[in-house]
C-alpha cells in the first residue's frame, strides 16, 4: 500500500528559507516525494502552525505519516482534514487504509462508504472496501464492489484480481480464472494474478494448464509455494518436469 501526495511538486527545489504557508507546504510535497520523509513533516507541522484550519496539510501528513508505518499518527491527521473539509472522499479513504492496516476493518469500511456517498465514482474506494468485507469473510458484498469498480474503470487490472480472488475464496473456480485471465490482458506482469489462477485451474483439475501458470509465476518472481509444486508435479503424473 502507498499513500500519494497530493498537489503539484516543482520540478527544481530552492532550499530557500520559506515564510508562508504555501512555500512550506510545497517544500513539504517535494521534500515527500524525494523520500525525506523527516523533513516534509516538518514542513507541513510549519504550514499548520500558520495555519491550523488547512485541511490538505493536514492531510499531506496523514500520507507521510502512512508511508513511514505511523497509521495512528496517520490517522489523526486525517480526522483533522476531515473535521475541516467534511467534503474530502479522499481523506475518508486514506483514513479507512490506515485502519485496515491496524486490522480495524469495521471502522475501515464505515470510511470507505462515506467516500463513496460523497463521490459515487469513486472505484479505489469501491476496490478498497472490497478488501475491507474480503478481510471480515464478507464475500458476497466484496464481489458487489469489486464489479462496482470494475464499472467505473474497466481497465481496473487490481478489481479483477480481487474479484477472481473472493470468487476463489467461495469455491467459484470457474469466474475466479475468467477474472484472474482479465487482470492478466490488462497487466501481463501480474505474477500473483498467474500464480493464483494457476491454484484455480489447479482446482478444476487441469494440471497442465495449471502448471504452465504456476511456471509464469515462478518466472515473473512469485515464490511458489514448494508443497503445492510438489503436488501438482504428482498430479501430472511426472515427478521430473
Amino acid at each position: 500500500m502507498m499513500f500519494v501526495l497530493m498537489g503539484v511538486l516543482f520540478l527544481s527545489i530552492s532550499f530557500v528559507y520559506a515564510e508562508t504557508v504555501e512555500e512550506y507546504f510545497h517544500h513539504g510535497l517535494a521534500h515527500g516525494k524525494q523520500g525525506n520523509f523527516s523533513q516534509a513533516i516538518s514542513d507541513f507541522t510549519k504550514a499548520i502552525a500558520i495555519n491550523p484550519n488547512d485541511a490538505e496539510a493536514y492531510y499531506n501528513r496523514g500520507l507521510i505519516y502512512g508511508n513511514q508505518g505511523n497509521f495512528s499518527q496517520a490517522i489523526s491527521d486525517f480526522t483533522k482534514a476531515i473535521e475541516i473539509n467534511p467534503k474530502d472522499a479522499e481523506a475518508y479513504n486514506n483514513r479507512g487504509l490506515a485502519y485496515d492496516q491496524q486490522s480495524n476493518f469495521t471502522q475501515a469500511t464505515f470510511d470507505y462508504t462515506k467516500a463513496i456517498e460523497i463521490n459515487p465514482k469513486y472505484a479505489e474506494a469501491y476496490n478498497n472496501r472490497g478488501l475491507a468485507y474480503g478481510s471480515q469473510g464478507i464475500f458476497t458484498q466484496a464481489t458487489f464492489d469489486y464489479t462496482k469498480a470494475i464499472e467505473i474503470n474497466p481497465k481496473d487490472a487490481e478489481a479483477y484480481y480481487n474479484r477472481g480472488i473472493a470468487y476463489d475464496q467461495q469455491g467459484n473456480f470457474l469466474q475466479a480464472i475468467s477474472d484472474l485471465t482479465k487482470a492478466i490482458e490488462i497487466n501481463p506482469k501480474d505474477a500473483e494474478a498467474y500464480y493464483n489462477r494457476g491454484l484455480a485451474h489447479y482446482e478444476e483439475k487441469e494440471y497442465d494448464i495449471s502448471w504452465a501458470d504456476v511456471h509464469k509465476a515462478d518466472e515473473l518472481g512469485c515464490k511458489v509455494d514448494s508443497q503445492f509444486l510438489e503436488d501438482l508435479k504428482k498430479a501430472l503424473g511426472n515427478e521430473f518436469i
